[in-house]
């Protein structure tokens, strides 16, 4: 049964060590939980005292340098308020082990709904989720795939890829954390559904949208000074630096409305709407007014 470890946020390095075949191994394999078919494979594993876990293996020396750095990130992850899913560092054994989460990923989950969701739906709401993870400007260089994303049974989200993370900007953006997927997810839940009722009106959904966006960066109760909704029309660049903000004087917010509007008008549109709003929000939201983004 796969169990949650997450305590300090810190992740161990081990010592380097003589190679002697898994034998010596404190981790015993079991079954391959997925492969990028090139360098790395994601095995399940126990450690000695019967600990579930799950190993990351790279078969290529030139992986230790992404190894190393991110052994770097854990200890800047931690004191940004980020728990990372790492647990260990091994570069003699050219590996890392991190918890293995209960749940199951956006991606999957998308993919199961095959009788729901066409195959052009599905890639809309796989490239929504990438746009938007990118335009929030989150720490973790993956973290815009879906695939990265696992949730529990009480629908906490975790970013549980091992790639190397960008460097943090959480003093600089009020979305920079692991917080923002939770945010970003809610956000597409909740445009998604008012797309369905407001179909026609789309400035009225953009102008929710920079509201909400608004009291999730804690300004709630306060006019933005910039009210003018854009265009469902306006092609949305994505931003990756997390450095674009509003001119001086001015709230800095992600700009997602457009893209959600854009998304739901040109991807989806009719009775699919509601039936995407539930995939992302049914399995992995509390209701609003439990406000699981705060716990």
């Amino acid at each position: 049964m796969p169990v949650r470890t997450r305590q300090t946020g810190r992740a161990k390095c081990s010592p380097k060590k003589a190679a002697q075949g898994s034998s010596a191994d404190d981790y015993i394999l079991g079954p391959q939980l997925g492969s990028d078919g090139r360098d790395k494979a994601v095995y399940e594993a126990r450690n000695p005292v019967g600990r579930v876990v799950a190993v990351a293996q790279f078969k290529k020396t030139k992986s230790v340098a992404k190894i190393r750095k991110e052994a770097e990130y854990q200890g800047r992850a931690a004191s940004a308020g980020l728990a990372p899913a790492v647990l260990e560092v091994d570069t003699a054994q050219r590996r890392l082990v991190m918890e293995l989460l209960p749940g199951g990923t956006l991606l999957a989950l998308a993919r199961s709904q095959g009788g729901v969701l066409s195959a052009k739906q599905q890639r809309g709401l796989v490239t929504l989720l990438k746009r938007l993870g990118t335009e929030a400007s989150i720490v973790h260089n993956d973290c815009g795939n879906p695939s990265n994303f696992i949730a529990d049974a009480m629908g906490e989200l975790k970013v549980i890829d091992f790639g190397v993370a960008k460097e943090l900007r959480s003093s600089q953006h009020p979305h920079s954390n692991l917080h923002a997927i939770r945010h970003l997810l809610y956000d597409v839940q909740q445009g998604l559904i008012t797309h369905r009722v407001l179909r026609e009106s789309p400035d009225i959904l953009i102008r929710e949208y920079e509201l909400f966006v608004d009291s999730l960066a804690g300004r709630d109760g306060q006019t933005p000074q910039d009210t003018t909704p854009a265009t469902a029309a306006k092609p949305v660049r994505a931003v990756s630096s997390g450095d674009e903000h509003r001119t001086e004087g001015e709230e800095s917010r992600p700009r997602l409305t457009a893209l959600a509007a854009q998304f739901a008008v040109a991807i989806l549109g009719g009775g699919a709407l509601l039936s995407v709003a539930s995939i992302v929000g049914s399995r992995f939201f509390a209701e609003p007014e439990s406000r699981w983004w705060s716990r």
